[in-house]
């Protein structure tokens, strides 16, 4: 029914969200979602490796210096803003619970399932058995989308944002990830999609400068950072994971709704993001297979980032 998001929207819950509305609505559905981003801008931030080290467990996805800001300057997320405009835009309804009864998390999932409700699961990997890098090995916060349930197997198979193919769970494993998670929250998120339609609020969205100079500027931000820890050579492997997912979930994200939004205002303006976005994609498929080789060198990623600027500077100066 759900495929593992092509997307990866502002982090893994997002992405799931983009994995629903692509299997109801396709191309169209996932434009509009991707429009939601038009309200905000990408902002570089430093930050304090040590504090975010401890913070996140030591986990690379919390070291992520770049940012996307709404106009008030608040990081823009998987809050109740963004499920009002599921609500007003595809007529999706989120719900957001705690589990406390544990003994009817599975009744749960399964009464969900058959009346046609999307069920994520916020976990601990330490528990995931799928994740060879984690399970019984270290804590990690993750969320999973619930696909399909096999009740003569009693098990759940489910989306995994880092993973190409599902994985399942039987209840037992599944149960434990979440009962027995480190973590303090262990919550359930219902989306109801049944009532489906679109509002077309992309037609409310338009391209400006603004956007794309706000990538630019983060993006340069981001390279000085590189080079400074290219030079001191400490925790390379972290800080290359962690602009991974930075590139991936916020930078590429981003750029998808510019080109979503040229397209509406001049077709070779259009044809000429989507090469940059080729480019961007491609520098995501290197560093994930530098990523799998263990080879954390910045200086290719720095020559290719330089190359995406120059093609963005071009175009800004045509949009100009």
């Amino acid at each position: 029914m759900f495929e593992c998001p092509k997307v990866l929207f502002i982090n893994c819950l997002g992405s799931y969200f983009y994995s629903i509305l692509q299997s109801i609505g396709g191309t169209i559905a996932e434009k509009e979602l991707l429009c939601y981003l038009s309200s905000g801008a990408l902002r570089y931030e430093k930050l304090n490796p040590d504090e975010v080290y401890e913070k996140y467990k030591q986990n690379p996805w919390g070291y992520q210096p770049i940012k996307i800001k709404n106009s008030c300057g608040k990081d823009m997320s998987i809050d109740s803003s963004f499920f009002k405009f599921l609500l007003w835009n595809f007529n999706i309804s989120t719900q957001v619970k705690t589990i406390e009864n544990v003994e009817y998390l599975i009744n749960d999932l399964i009464n969900n399932y058959n009346s046609g409700i999307a069920c994520i699961c916020n976990i601990d990997e330490y528990y995931l058995p799928s994740n060879n890098e984690t399970f019984q090995k270290k804590h990690n916060k993750h969320f999973l989308l619930m696909d399909k349930i096999d009740l003569k197997e009693k098990s759940v198979r489910l989306i995994d944002s880092e993973n190409a193919r599902p994985i399942i769970l039987k209840y037992e494993e599944l149960n434990s990830c979440i009962v027995k998670s480190l973590y303090k929250n262990k919550l359930l998120y219902t989306i109801d999609y049944k009532g489906y339609k679109l509002n077309n609020y992309s037609s409310t969205c338009f391209f400006n400068l603004n956007m794309l100079f706000s990538l630019m500027y983060s993006m340069q931000e981001l390279m000085m950072e590189m080079i400074e820890i290219q030079n001191k050579n400490e925790k390379i492997e972290y800080y290359f994971c962690g602009y991974y997912y930075t590139i991936l979930s916020k930078i590429i994200p981003y750029f998808i709704m510019i080109t979503a939004l040229l397209q509406k205002d001049d077709e070779n303006l259009y044809l000429e993001s989507k090469l940059i976005l080729k480019e961007l994609r491609g520098l995501i498929n290197f560093m994930r297979l530098k990523i799998f080789k263990r080879q954390y060198d910045l200086k290719p990623i720095l020559r290719k980032i330089q190359i995406t600027l120059n093609n963005c500077e071009s175009l800004g100066l045509k949009i100009k």
